[in-house]
């Protein structure tokens, strides 16, 4: 067989192999082919997975005691409670009808009011929740009324500070002051329980200071980590939580 037929043949071989691979590419081909004979393979529906769902865990910590009743407050020298007091939270899904929300906002209450250890204002991580939600005292309405917030985010602060002598619940007993640096007023937004989206400007510098310490926690941030370094490291000693002791 000499090369011309030999040539002949591979071109014959060469035309049938592409003629099949088009067929084929017809057929199954499932990226952005909109053919009469494009097929697609079905696939299962994948459930989308909810964010904002309740764990078990923070369920059986929030149910664990009637909803008239404290919670237990995490204590910076407690390992375990600092894990949770150092770690982000997430957001909550407003819902007026979401029973482990109402227990968590009414027992965050209790404990913020308890008569032997009262505060100005709480977030959910100092009762082991890592969840957006805090109470704060509004020293600059009639009454000083206590009042929550869902999901409270600041959107801006002012150029003017203040020092104030800071203390913290989950902080008993600190060996050191807290004299802390921040601005005077912020603009905060958060959701309220039905669902609504809420900003207000606050220029009440006691206000503003107690939002600006409760949102802190949500981020696992304490009003230790503003003080200088040396009152710093005397508080991480005092309270055994330096690094080279995990």
């Amino acid at each position: 067989m000499n090369n011309i037929m030999l040539n002949k043949i591979g071109v014959i071989i060469l035309i049938f192999l592409f003629i099949f691979q088009c067929g084929k590419d017809d057929i199954y081909y499932t990226g952005g082919h909109n053919g009469p004979n494009r097929i697609t393979l079905d696939t299962p529906d994948i459930e989308p997975v909810d964010t904002l769902a309740w764990t078990k865990a923070e369920m059986d910590t929030i149910s664990n005691a009637p909803d008239s009743m404290k919670m237990r407050l995490c204590i910076i020298d407690n390992f375990q409670d600092s894990l949770i007091l150092r770690s982000r939270s997430k957001n909550v899904r407003p819902d007026s009808s979401d029973t482990i929300l109402i227990a968590l906002i009414d027992r965050m209450y209790k404990t913020v009011k308890d008569p032997e250890n009262p505060g100005v204002g709480i977030a959910a991580p100092q009762v082991g929740i890592n969840r957006n939600v805090i109470w704060v005292q509004r020293q600059d309405k009639t009454g000083y009324p206590f009042e929550f917030y869902l999901n409270p985010e600041i959107l801006q602060v002012s150029a003017a500070t203040g020092v104030y002598d800071e203390h913290c619940l989950s902080i008993p007993n600190p060996p050191v002051t807290g004299n802390v640096i921040r601005p005077y007023g912020i603009h905060v937004r958060y959701d309220r329980l039905d669902g609504k989206d809420t900003s207000e400007i606050i220029l009440h510098s006691f206000t503003s200071r107690i939002f600006q310490h409760e949102i802190d926690h949500l981020h696992g941030v304490l009003y230790i980590d503003y003080l200088d370094t040396n009152k710093n490291m005397k508080l991480m000693h005092r309270f055994d939580i330096m690094p080279d002791k995990y």
